[in-house]
């Protein structure tokens, strides 16, 4: 093609290609697709946010997929045994994904959840509303996002600054 691999012949070399961005190569009119090597292969895939595993007070981006994991502690066992799984995208509310995890163990076992678990992103009224709905317990990290904390709110309701009575 353009003559390269005749002149590299001539001259007794070879390119040993390490990596391409060649996507298509038309034989016909010597017409190629190059792929932006900016750009993910997989576009499926979005970027979110997650706290700093290493400084919690900051965010980073993350790309790709969320795996919303729930399990089942089995005290008899001395088990935690994987029991729903739900992928969504790395910018997609993870919140809400609980009830879509127990929705699908029910759909598939007839269990009777006594006590629901979850972090801080889960402490939304409809996940509240959900689980006692079906009987269980909900015991969910509290989340002062949506709190006003300022100091003359946390006063007007008999709290100093730390959330101390006063």
């Amino acid at each position: 093609m353009f003559g390269v691999n005749e002149e590299l012949e001539k001259q007794g070399l070879c390119i040993k290609t390490l990596r391409n961005n060649v996507t298509h190569v038309n034989a016909v009119d010597d017409a190629i697709t190059i792929r932006c090597p900016k750009l993910p292969k997989d576009t499926d895939a979005r970027i979110g946010v997650r706290r700093d595993p290493k400084n919690p007070d900051k965010e980073e981006k993350i790309f790709g997929y969320n795996l919303v994991l729930s399990t089942s502690v089995e005290l008899q066992l001395k088990l935690e045994l994987l029991v729903a799984v739900t992928n969504i995208a790395g910018n997609a509310e993870e919140g809400s994904q609980i009830i879509a995890n127990n929705e699908q163990l029910h759909s598939h076992h007839e269990a009777d959840v006594k006590i629901d678990i979850a972090d801080a992103k889960y402490d939304i009224i409809k996940n509240y509303q959900y689980i006692r709905g079906k009987g269980s317990i909900p015991i969910i990290d509290y989340n002062r996002r949506n709190e006003d904390l300022s100091k003359s709110a946390m006063l007007n309701r008999g709290y100093d600054q730390n959330g101390l009575a006063l």
